[in-house]
């Protein structure tokens, strides 16, 4: 049975339809990640649910964590969402969960090889996401200084002046203010994923659109 999601939507209807993990951390940093990944896997995304609706991208230079971005905007902008709510498909949609494990400061992100990729170009890229979502984009950035890379007056200024409209970065962001170490990372990330997708949000969309 299928039911029609309104359009808009309301604000509190949160919904995701693929999961994106990014590394960009070098070999001898990836360890945790791996093994939380390794949980997130058996506890979560061996659901038949999930099949299909997730993605690890390894990058390990600049160029490469921006085509991952590239095209996670190609994969958003190529269905939107108001065409897939009145069509009753919404999940042919993305509507994407972007988990980014990277080494950062507060002006860039930091790639396995040494390059960085500044803030502003970064925080473009997950505008124009989150514009092509119709706000329907969740960030989680373990990376050191995450929230500043989305939440710089610079950054949106910069935005504006090359004629994106002045919007949300993303609906909704997981990230540290500080630094961020391995055991807070091992410590609470797959308790995160747990009380995220574990909480019945895709369960609930998929028993309330396409089946």
């Amino acid at each position: 049975m299928q039911t029609t999601l309104q359009y808009p939507l309301k604000s509190d209807d949160l919904i995701i339809t693929k999961i994106f993990f990014i590394n960009c951390l070098p070999d001898e940093d990836v360890g945790v990640f791996n093994r939380c990944y390794e949980d997130i896997n058996a506890i979560i995304l061996n659901k038949k649910i999930y099949k299909d609706r997730y993605e690890r991208i390894d990058c390990d230079s600049a160029a490469k964590f921006l085509n991952a971005l590239d095209k996670i905007f190609e994969e958003v902008n190529l269905y939107r969402l108001h065409q897939a709510i009145r069509a009753n498909n919404i999940m042919q949609t993305v509507l994407p969960f972007i988990h980014i494990e990277a080494h950062g400061s507060k002006e860039a992100i930091q790639m396995a090889n040494g390059e960085i990729v500044a803030a502003e170009i970064f925080y473009e890229k997950i505008l124009k996401i989150n514009i092509a979502s119709e706000n329907n984009t969740v960030l989680l950035s373990n990376t050191c200084y995450a929230t500043s890379h989305i939440s710089n007056l610079k950054e949106i200024i910069k935005t504006e002046e090359k004629g994106l409209p002045i919007a949300c970065s993303v609906y909704a962001a997981f990230g540290p203010e500080e630094k961020i170490n391995n055991q807070d990372i091992e410590n609470n990330l797959v308790k995160l994923y747990e009380n995220i997708f574990l909480r019945n949000i895709l369960e609930n969309i998929n028993q309330r659109c396409n089946k």
